[in-house]
């Protein structure tokens, strides 16, 4: 009945999800008051309720003028949704009463996880202590100093007293922006908390999320006792439940070159398994193959269970909310759709968090099921194999070639790079990955018998081991993966749209299409040039906000001196984290590294650049544009005035306390000052 209708027209929430989708996004940028948007969506209430009552005939001529008033309904729907979403709108929450010198009552919302110097966790405020106790809510971010008699664990209560600050950026060009991603998860302060100067105040956690906080631990002993080997023990972690707070950095940059980090991040692909295997298993038990609504029943819950155990990411819950509106089609209805599935899920979790629109994960997971959903078959027709092994075969690499066709533009632009052996370790990563989760779920069953328990960790742990050592030895080919690439947003919707437009022209042999791909792929090229043109012209002069470490890097072009403390001129983890992303946003081809030497002077645009990490002699005759301090050193305001300098920059590496000293003698001098850590990187750009 419903086979020759195109798919928009089969599908409502694709027509739903753009302009609620729009509303989301434009009262992100565009903050509208409450009363502004009521105003609106009474308005265009008003105006869809008045053409139900024309005459048939009527409404058949304004249809188009209905149909706009609808969607610009749903696109109202979308704004009111952000502004509820967004906690800073309400009047209890805690940012607006903030003082200093209070006491905060915090309920500890999660475990907290142990990090170097201290422990993490996000707590929920509850009320502020001061002249008067104040009821409050909003989640903070608090960090307690390691200590030995640390103990505190989910629903805690706790009495703090230290003050909050704001969640900040360090201000590092192509740096991950941190305020903001903690921003679209509602928090917006942290507090450090001395050890000892905390008072426990009870203990009240919510009854379901301890029960999938119990879930998690007993499952991640199971795995810890029964599998051997640090990183064994760690992906298990990650790809059966989720728990990634142990994973090396290194062999998680090593599985994201590849291209199968969704590997070690719970997604789709690990529901649909679970989906798959839970199918297979209701559908010969003798009890329950016939009944329909039990199995309905038992594939939902054990789906959901196992999203909200491995930590509800948006990956996680887009295939848990999919997966139910698919198996309740399958079972309550002739009809359904995989793509109004994807757009309803989508809704759905949206309304809950409209701040999920800007995760990365959700915007990849529904791009990728996009792609599979609408390219995968079309790919697979291009050939065709007689041997039924190939032809499978190929069925698989189709899927990940409709998903990394798909997934490319935003992979670039947020992590540019391309992993150019894809196919090859989805080939293999994907199968060791089934039996890897499918040998979990068996562990977690036969955990009670020890030996079977131990055989089964064996046999994980080999496979492990053996993903790991193919992945990494596959990652140190040459010409593995293609790093430094750089998408503007511009470029990256150019990108999509060439191919979107070519696909569409191939596909239904629209030759409009054609024409839109041609002029998507001219806007893409003149972009580029346009960017290597200013990347080609650049002059800039950037000190980084890197904690405890002094840095100084001069950009020429496309070429760059790096001066910086030893531990950073090395290649590593510090490098790649803290200046590799500056490298690619401006477009560096090479950087020629050299570590500090005792008090440097350079020279770069006319300028010349005092770099003080000694006690030095100072010389009356001496100028110098601008004065950079490092590493505490023994040298007062006074002494450096004598340069006459046009700004005075404190780098990372000098202590908070010698920074506030220095700041003090400025303003009474009357000297302009930086302050790396407080305000973020210098740059100087000329």
């Amino acid at each position: 009945m419903y086979a020759n209708l195109p798919a928009w027209k089969q599908s409502p929430f694709i027509r739903i999800i753009p302009p609620f989708i729009l509303g989301i996004a434009l009262h992100w940028y565009v903050s509208f008051s409450l009363p502004f948007i009521i105003t609106g969506l009474l308005i265009l209430l008003s105006l869809v309720f008045s053409f139900s009552y024309l005459p048939v005939h009527k409404q058949f001529r304004v249809r188009f003028i209905m149909g706009g008033a609808m969607l610009c309904l749903i696109f109202s729907f979308g704004m009111l949704i952000s502004y509820m979403g967004n906690i800073q709108n309400e009047t209890n929450w805690y940012g607006h009463h903030l003082k200093k010198g209070e006491r905060f009552l915090l309920r500890l919302s999660e475990h907290p996880v142990e990090k170097n110097k201290s422990w993490k966790c996000v707590a929920e405020t509850e009320a502020i202590f001061g002249k008067h106790i104040r009821k409050l809510t909003g989640r903070i971010v608090v960090y307690f100093q390691k200590s030995d008699s640390f103990s505190l664990k989910y629903g805690d209560k706790i009495l703090v007293g230290a003050d909050a600050v704001s969640i900040t950026n360090s201000g590092n060009p192509g740096a991950f922006d941190y305020k903001r991603y903690m921003k679209l998860h509602g928090l917006f302060h942290q507090v450090y908390v001395p050890k000892n100067k905390y008072v426990c105040y009870g203990h009240s956690p919510s009854l379901f999320q301890a029960f999938i906080y119990d879930v998690r631990d007993r499952a991640l002993k199971i795995l810890q006792e029964n599998i051997k080997g640090k990183d064994n023990i760690a992906v298990a972690e990650a790809l059966i439940i989720g728990f990634r707070e142990e994973l090396d950095k290194d062999l998680v940059q090593a599985y994201s070159n590849a291209g199968v980090v969704h590997i070690i991040s719970i997604s789709g692909l690990h529901l649909g398994l679970v989906y798959i295997l839970l199918n297979w298993v209701l559908s010969v038990l003798p009890f329950i193959k016939r009944k329909k609504i039990i199995q309905w029943l038992l594939i939902i819950l054990a789906l959901w269970l196992f999203a909200f155990v491995t930590g509800c990411s948006p990956s996680a819950l887009r295939s848990a909310v999919m997966f139910s509106f698919i198996i309740t089609g399958k079972t309550f209805f002739k009809q359904h759709s995989t793509y109004n599935a994807l757009c309803s899920s989508a809704f759905i979790l949206l309304c809950i968090d409209p701040g999920y629109l800007w995760d990365v994960g959700f915007q990849l997971s529904y791009v990728a099921v996009f792609g599979i959903v609408w390219l995968q078959k079309p790919i697979q027709k291009l050939f065709y194999f007689k041997n039924k092994y190939l032809q499978k075969l190929w069925a698989i690499l189709s899927v990940t070639i409709a998903a990394q066709l798909i997934t490319s533009p935003l992979c670039i632009y947020y992590f540019h790079q391309f992993p150019n052996l894809f196919l090859f370790t989805n080939l293999v990563a994907v199968p060791a990955s089934t039996g890897i989760l499918f040998g979990g779920i068996l562990l977690f069953c036969v955990a009670p018998i020890s030996s079977l328990a131990s055989i089964t960790g064996l046999c994980i742990g080999y496979l492990i081991s053996f993903m790991n050592t193919f992945i990494v030895s596959l990652n140190k080919f040459p010409y593995s993966v293609t790093d430094h690439l750089q998408l503007s947003v511009l470029s990256m919707w150019m990108f999509y749209g060439f191919i979107v437009c070519t696909a569409l022209a191939l596909l239904y042999e629209q030759r409009k299409m054609w024409i839109l791909s041609v002029a998507c792929f001219l806007v893409f090229a003149i972009d580029c040039s346009l960017r290597n043109i200013s990347d080609r012209r650049q002059r800039k002069m950037i000190v980084y906000n890197i904690p405890k470490i002094s840095s100084l890097h001069f950009i020429s072009g496309k070429h760059a001196v790096l001066f910086a403390d030893s531990s950073l001129v090395m290649p590593g983890i510090l490098f790649n984290f803290h200046i590799q992303p500056s490298e690619i946003v401006n477009g560096i081809e090479s950087t020629l590294k050299k570590p500090f030497s005792r008090n440097e002077i350079y020279l770069f645009n006319n300028k010349l650049i005092l770099h003080i990490n000694a006690p030095l002699k100072i010389s009356k005759s001496m100028r110098a544009d601008l004065v950079i301090l490092s590493n505490n050193v023994r040298l007062s305001v006074e002494d450096i005035r004598v340069f006459q300098p046009s700004l005075i920059i404190f780098d990372a590496s000098n202590s908070l306390w010698k920074i506030e000293q220095w700041k003090r003698a400025c303003e009474k001098l009357h000297l302009p000052y930086y302050s790396v850590p407080s305000s973020g990187a210098y740059i100087l750009d000329q």
